[in-house]
């Protein structure tokens, strides 16, 4: 399934939350299931009591049938509990039947227990979305805001993907503040005075940092516009869907992967970008829906094809990609394990291994370009840290005399 059916599931669910007082229930242990299916509960409901709704077709039953089986035990007590399984599909059960009240629906196609008589609205609410992200968007606020009306507790899942646009303000505004400074100074300097990874800082002046702080620098509008493009898209999927905290750990791990990848593979050059990150949450995300065949390979071919294009572009970091890929893995790992407290230390042995595998592999340091050390330092003087400027001179001579620069 892609979005496209999750849109659809939405369309359904949003009919039976806010006109007929059905509540979203999540089974946590197959919480993966999320893009794929939605259970609903309305203990009050005449007619049926439990709904699932799923873009599996019920000719897909068989795998779904023990997990179905399980969760409906839970309701063991409520003896007259009614099921209804609602399949978005246009597949005919042909031979085997499915031991439970089942509905395919479609845009115009329907096939199975009519409901028309109690729930008529679902047979014209299913139709094809030209921007399904956003209309899944829209849904789930107006379903929050009832919930809102109802409990006054915000119990959505999907919320306004705040992270995305926080850290989008960030990239925006450290490029202007970028193209502002380039009007004096050079542009290597500028990028390495606002925090870009680069060997003889990063490493030979211990300023780790800059292996996060890169993320949020671009070299050139297109760059720019690149990396928001895909961060918008991604961060409103993934946040909105996984949560946030699985959306921010995942890109700064895949920041600093892929920042720790770059030096270790390159020779010492000034690296910006936030796509090592962005590989990681592409990774998470592609790899998440095919593990659970809610995707195929075929339906996100164009998506693989295009990024794997863009490592050719002459501005792209591909090192850096790969570093993200792995850490997309790592992270797919962690959350999918049941052994968190155990691998949050694994994680962090990685990363840690990770920087000292680039720094006892640091070959010769020396200015990038000629000068560029020194015009950095100037332009900390010029914002009035003399001192720290003059500091900084005396420690990089050091580091140039301790690695041969």
């Amino acid at each position: 399934m892609d979005i496209n059916g999750l849109c659809k599931i939405y369309q359904l669910a949003e009919i039976l939350i806010l006109k007929y007082g059905f509540q979203q229930r999540l089974i946590k242990k197959y919480s993966n299931f999320i893009t794929s299916e939605m259970w609903l509960l309305n203990s009050d409901d005449p007619n049926y009591q439990l709904i699932r709704i799923t873009t599996n077709s019920v000719l897909e039953f068989e795998k779904d049938e023990e997990r179905v089986k399980e969760y409906l035990s839970q309701f063991a007590s409520a003896s007259n509990l009614s099921f209804l399984d609602i399949h978005i599909s246009t597949l005919k059960y042909l031979e085997k039947h499915e031991p439970y009240p089942y509905l395919n629906i479609e845009e115009k196609y329907a096939e199975g227990v009519d409901v028309s008589g109690v729930y008529p609205e679902i047979y014209n609410v299913i139709h094809e979305s030209e921007d399904p992200a956003g209309d899944i968007h829209e849904m789930s606020v107006r379903i929050n805001e009832m919930i809102l009306k109802k409990t006054g507790k915000n119990n959505s899942k999907t919320k306004i993907p705040y992270l995305t646009y926080i850290l989008m303000t960030i990239c925006i505004v450290m490029y202007l503040i970028t193209f502002l400074l380039e009007r004096k100074y050079s542009d290597t300097a500028v990028l390495t005075f606002l925090g870009a990874d680069y060997m003889t800082f990063t490493l030979g002046l211990k300023q780790f940092y800059r292996l996060f702080t890169t993320a949020f620098l671009h070299g050139s509008i297109i760059h720019l516009l690149t990396n928001m493009y895909s961060l918008f898209y991604l961060g409103n999927f993934i946040e909105g869907l996984y949560g946030r905290k699985v959306f921010i750990s995942t890109l700064i791990v895949s920041i600093l992967c892929g920042s720790l990848t770059q030096g270790i593979l390159s020779e010492n050059t000034i690296s910006v970008g936030i796509s090592g990150g962005l590989y990681g949450l592409l990774v998470y995300l592609i790899f998440d829906l095919l593990s659970r065949k809610v995707i195929d390979v075929k339906s996100i071919l164009p998506l693989i094809i295009i990024n794997l294009f863009v490592n050719f572009l002459s501005f792209t970091a591909w090192k850096a990609h790969i570093g993200g890929m792995v850490a997309g893995f790592a992270m797919l790992y962690f959350y999918h394990s049941d052994k968190k407290q155990t691998d949050r230390y694994v994680l962090v042995a990685i990363l840690l291994i990770g920087l000292f595998i680039r720094y006892i592999t640091i070959k010769n340091i020396s200015p990038f370009y000629g000068g560029t050390d020194m015009e950095t330092v100037k332009i900390i003087k010029d914002f009035g840290f003399t001192s720290y400027g003059d500091n900084l001179a005396k420690r990089l001579l050091e580091v140039y005399s301790t690695y041969g620069g």
